[in-house]
This record gives structure tokens, sequence and C-alpha cells, in this order.
């Protein structure tokens, strides 16, 4: 059995429901959505699903508020999203999180369901993180709204 790396087991998952589902789409900020074994596969989301499945090759500008609502936008419409946004930055779009996501259900009395995960990197969790990227610990705060599920991965 070959030893997998957190980022290649994550970005494993993601692909399987990708291609399970043809809507769904995964934004992914400033980084290509690629891992390698050490035996030299390479899983490369971006080729294989492409763009607008995909936020391409480089990733789409550092902007955490328009991440989250273009993933609340897409679940709006029906189309499963997954936006990745590193070092625990989604506090920039804890506007859309608190008073849309969370809340969306219970305000149309269950009538929609958002199908979102917003994939938050860990912060603080590694040296060299700057003090800008260093808010550990806000999956308490999102844990604590109600509608939301938090997964946290040992």
């Amino acid at each position: 059995m070959v030893k997998k790396t957190y980022a290649y087991a994550v970005l494993e998952g993601v692909a399987q429901e990708m291609r399970k589902s043809a809507t769904l789409s995964l934004c992914y900020q400033f980084e290509t959505p690629v891992a390698r074994l050490a035996t030299g596969e390479v899983l490369d989301l971006a080729k294989e699903f492409g763009t607008p499945r995909t936020s391409g090759r480089w990733g789409w500008a550092i902007d955490e508020a328009w991440y989250v609502g273009w993933a609340t936008g897409m679940a709006m419409t029906g189309c499963p999203a997954i936006a990745r946004i590193p070092y625990q930055a989604a506090i920039f779009g804890a506007e859309y999180i608190n008073h849309q996501i969370a809340k969306l259900r219970s305000m149309t009395g269950g009538q929609v369901n958002l199908p979102i995960v917003l994939w938050i990197g860990g912060a603080g969790r590694r040296p060299g993180a700057g003090g800008q990227h260093t808010d550990v610990g806000e999956e308490a705060f999102y844990a604590y709204l109600p509608g939301l599920k938090v997964v946290v991965p040992s």
C-alpha cells in the first residue's frame, strides 16, 4: 500500500467527487490543485477537469470574501462548490458564512440547502507563517454558528 500525503489524499477525494458530479466545481486560491505521490504519480485537477470547473493553472486572485461569495452563489443555483481558502483567512468571508450560508436554510423554512464545502487551510500550524496568517482556532468560531457543520481532520 502506497503512503499518501495529506494533500494527495484530500485532492484524491475531491477528484472522486468531481468525477461523480458533473456540476461540482473547485475554486483554488493562487495555487494549482496538484499533488504527487512518492512513486511519481501526479494528481492534477486543473488538467483533468479544466476551467471553469477548477480555477485553472495558477488559481484566482487573493480575495477570500470573493471565494466564499462564489461558492455561495454556485450552491444557491444548485451546483455543488468547494472553495479552498488557505491560511485560515476565511474570516474575511465571515459575512457570507454567518449571514448567508449558515442562515439561508432557516430563513427559507428548509426550502434551500447549500451544497458547499469551505476547505480552509490550517494556519499557524507550521513554521514561517506571518502574523496575519496565524489565526489558529477559527474552527471554534464557525462551529458556534447555527446551521454550519465543521469538520477538522486529525
